[in-house]
């Protein structure tokens, strides 16, 4: 097993189980739900991903294959309560945050449910699934996370928004579109893209702190 890998995997279980905590401490009564199924969604592709480095009967592997890619939906859904937590636009029903998860939940089930794909062995990884269409997967993922990076990019000088937070997001949108466009490519350090997780998590961390001072 690849020991770096096995530790950042922790690392951002232990970093969520923090976030959620601290979630519900402090976050607004309209976001903190929102944020919470996030968050689980994250929780479960990484319960997911440890899994598949830790079992020893494949049987059973090819069932984790619709945890394992919900980045494409978790990611999507945290740029949007991040941007409306960054924009500031009290005004704005947060409700529309959720019409939209939903149509993104329907749509990542849809897309679970037609792709097949493969389960291999790798002796440094453990078991890891092989997804046949991957790369219209990627591509959907990447049109979908570019479309928010313009919106976010375009009201990156709305009046009053917290400008800072704005741009961790578009950096750490930037970053996700980077590392699946290098996995796309065959540059993968890891045998799932997770780095892009660990930053939009921490930019979570930053938007949760901000509401002590609302």
């Amino acid at each position: 097993m690849n020991l770096a890998y096995y530790i950042f995997l922790l690392l951002i279980i232990f970093l969520l189980i923090f976030l959620m905590k601290k979630n519900l401490k402090v976050s607004p009564k309209k976001i903190k739900a929102y944020m919470m199924v996030v968050m689980s969604l994250f929780v479960l592709r990484y319960i997911g991903l440890f899994l598949l480095c830790i079992m020893k009967d494949g049987r059973f592997v090819y069932m984790l294959k619709s945890l394992l890619f919900l980045n494409h939906l978790a990611i999507p859904l945290m740029i949007l309560a991040l941007a409306y937590v960054y924009l500031r636009w009290d005004k704005l029903s947060f409700n529309i945050n959720y019409i939209i998860a939903l149509v993104l939940v329907i749509l990542y089930g849809a897309t679970m449910f037609t792709m097949k794909g493969k389960v291999v062995f790798n002796p440094i990884y453990g078991y890891v699934i092989k997804i046949y269409n991957e790369t219209a997967l990627f591509l959907g993922s990447l049109v979908i996370i570019g479309s928010l990076l313009i919106y976010c990019v375009y009201f990156l000088d709305k009046p009053h928004n917290n400008k800072k937070g704005m741009i961790y997001l578009i950096i750490a949108s930037l970053v996700v579109i980077l590392e699946n466009v290098l996995y796309l490519g065959g540059l993968r350090l890891f045998p799932y893209p997770i780095f892009g997780d660990g930053i939009f998590l921490m930019i979570m961390g930053f938007a949760i702190n901000t509401f002590k001072k609302w």
